[in-house]
């Protein structure tokens, strides 16, 4: 088969399991997004559960305290000596009147406590008026009353003329959406609003001695808890009290209910701090919704799951957190770049063999085309002249010795191109060559330099040698083989200089000794440079337009000085060709 069509049906293969794994790897990571997004989706959807339930539980406190405050605590003070169901602001003046937890202290997260009479008459138990606001100076100050009365103004504003209706039918929409309120006007001893209003009067007196404790305006409250214990459990009547329901009213959110004392419907309830709650309540979920707002709900986010139990708010969670890789994920991405790995070797791999593969299989035809010429030229040299011998054609004894001369180079030929081809097969398998001995390059040079002195002779060129007095380490053998071939390629190629000598020098460079050999020839050109080591480089037809050979001679004599530790190179020269070997020195 064909370089081209090895080439295709690798590459056919390689597309083929290349586009797999890219498909499997897309399926993969694929399902492994989904699965993060799901991860991610419900780690969100369970901080969003959490975060409501934070919220919900920071305003439970605030809520459940105003839905347990007694009416009466919507005035600024309210008799001691009155039934629970009589303390009210119309009561004698000649009660004993005690000021208002509400206008003492201003639980946090509120404005301001209002209450909204039938008549349409806005008050606030933070803002006495008449005689009892000289009573409040003396309580808390003017300091304190001023910002009160500043807020109440601003309400009035709000509940203007028809406001009763209004945000009675506010109260009505979002208590429909609740659970009923208590409204009964004749509850039964023993019946839930009979026990809450006796224990609302019990606490009252509780309440009394703190206010006494901690308010300026000290009566006579010899005996007065006592009494109200006796007298409102003995005549204790049920104040229906509303649930608060939260209601948005114009950007503002309130608290309201909706009481009736005897005949009288009175709406109560407090002025949220929307700005300062938000914030807290954004506090409160920060460490999970870290981008969470707030925002009042509408008409439609009735339905929503992120309203908030307490308060008509839809909780907007923002960005979800990231959610770090898990062990899967990493295990994932792992089991993916090995595969990538695998395949990126693998076909490194496969390209690899191939590509040795082909340029075996051509190095070989190369070198069968090369050692085939190589051959036939002196086979048939041998042939001609040993019939023309054998058969006493030559009668002349100065030819026939001309003709046996020409026969016994031929073979030194043939036999030295063997040489080069068996001592680069043992090279390649890896055979170990003769063990290395020291010896310096005088007496190096002396054991061969007869044989290369022949060999320029051939060439009818000189052999100048340089030997020097350097000490190595050398496969003397393997030295004298490269030699011999680099003095052989100088009598090739150089064969036609004028300077018909070829330099053989020896020189020492402390660990390292150079041996250059030089001719005067035309030298190699670029070209020629790029395959000068590479082995059967020479082809038939190379061959036969330049000088003899196979194009093994170099490759092998490099191998041969890189086994000793040595190298050989190509250095130029300005006029011919110039080979260096570096040996180790001794």
């Amino acid at each position: 088969m064909s370089p081209k069509r090895l080439y295709l049906l690798a590459g056919l293969a390689l597309a083929v399991a290349f586009f797999a794994v890219v498909y499997l790897s897309r399926i993969t990571l694929r399902q492994d997004r989904a699965r993060q997004e799901a991860r991610q989706a419900a780690e969100a959807e369970e901080n969003v559960r959490l975060g409501l339930w934070r919220l919900d539980s920071e305003m439970a406190a605030l809520i459940a305290a105003e839905n347990a405050r007694p009416y009466f605590d919507y005035g600024a003070f309210y008799a001691l000596d009155r039934t629970y169901a009589e303390m009210v602001d119309g009561a004698a003046q000649s009660a004993q009147r005690v000021p208002s937890p509400l206008l003492l202290a201003m639980p946090p997260g509120i404005q301001l406590h209002f209450q909204l009479e039938p008549e349409g008459r806005l008050s606030s138990p933070q803002v006495p008026v008449g005689a009892l606001h000289e009573k409040a100076l003396k309580v808390v100050g003017q300091e304190q009353l001023g910002p009160y009365a500043q807020r109440l103004a601003k309400l009035a504003q709000r509940f203007g003329p028809g406001a009763l209706d209004e945000l009675r039918g506010d109260w009505q929409r979002q208590q429909a959406e609740a659970e009923p309120i208590l409204d009964n006007n004749n509850a039964p001893q023993g019946s839930a609003a009979f026990v809450q209003n006796v224990k609302n009067a019990v606490e009252l007196s509780q309440r009394a001695k703190s206010v006494r404790r901690a308010s300026n305006y000290n009566p006579s409250y010899e005996g007065v808890e006592q009494q109200i214990k006796e007298v409102v459990v003995a005549r204790a009547v049920p104040v229906p009290e509303g649930a608060m329901v939260p209601i948005w009213r114009d950007g503002e959110l309130f608290l309201v209910r909706s009481v009736r004392v005897g005949e009288r419907r009175l709406l109560q309830g407090c002025w949220l701090d929307w700005a300062q709650l938000s914030l807290q309540l954004k506090a409160a979920v920060v460490d999970i919704l870290p981008g969470a707002q707030l925002r009042p709900a509408g008409p439609q986010d009735r339905r929503s799951s992120r309203i908030l139990a307490s308060l008509p708010v839809i909780l907007e969670p923002g960005p979800p957190l990231l959610v770090p890789y898990d062990d899967e994920a990493v295990g994932v991405w792992l089991a993916l770049a090995v595969a990538w790995s695998g395949v990126l070797l693998s076909t490194v791999a496969v390209l690899a063999l191939l590509f040795g593969a082909v340029s075996l299989g051509e190095r070989r035809a190369v070198f069968v085309s090369a050692v085939t010429h190589e051959l036939r030229t002196p086979l048939t040299t041998f042939r001609m002249y040993a019939d023309m011998l054998a058969d006493g054609m030559v009668k002349d004894p100065h030819k026939a010795q001309r003709y046996l001369e020409t026969l016994r180079r031929e073979a030194v030929r043939l036999g030295h191109l063997v040489e080069n081809v068996l001592a680069y097969s043992r090279i390649e398998r890896g055979r170990a060559s003769a063990p290395p001995e020291t010896i310096d390059t005088q007496t190096l040079f002396q054991r061969f330099a007869s044989r290369l002195a022949d060999r320029a002779a051939e060439a009818k060129m000189e052999l100048v040698v340089e030997p020097g007095s350097a000490r190595v380490h050398v496969d003397v053998s393997a030295v004298e083989q490269i030699l011999f071939n680099l003095v052989d390629n100088a009598g090739k190629y150089a064969q036609g200089a004028t300077d018909r000598r070829i330099h053989l020098v020896a020189e020492d460079h402390g660990r390292k000794v150079l041996i250059t050999i030089s001719d005067h020839g035309p030298g190699i050109s670029r070209e020629d440079r790029r395959g000068l080591f590479s082995p059967f480089s020479k082809s038939a037809q190379r061959a036969a337009l330049s000088a003899p050979g196979v194009g093994l001679g170099l490759a092998l004599s490099r191998r041969l000085a890189e086994a000793m530790g040595g190298r050989l190179d190509y250095a130029g020269s300005e006029a011919g060709a110039r080979f260096v070997l570096t040996l180790p020195a001794a």
